[in-house]
């Protein structure tokens, strides 16, 4: 629907989804969950289901360089800082 309206609009537009964004200030969610029952017993995990499910996660620090980026792209104004 996003690229139906840009395109009828005239403009540019970026969708960004970040399932699981982690940091220094995290207070919720599945890895809050998972540090704070370490906390309390470090010699004790439980595992879900069959052990193989997989997840991705992001640093909040790489989702924010990400953001700018698809924004600078976005607006035509790429430019790298490195």
């Amino acid at each position: 629907m996003l690229h139906a309206y840009a395109k009828l609009y005239g403009f540019r537009a970026v969708a960004l989804r970040y399932a699981n964004v982690v940091g220094p200030r995290l207070r919720h969610g599945v890895v809050w969950a998972l540090i704070k029952k370490l906390r309390k017993n470090p010699h004790e995990l439980g595992i879900l289901g069959d052990g193989k499910q997989v997840r991705s996660y992001i640093y909040i620090d790489d989702a924010v360089e990400a953001t700018l980026l698809a924004w600078r792209k976005a607006a035509g104004a790429y430019a790298p800082e490195k």
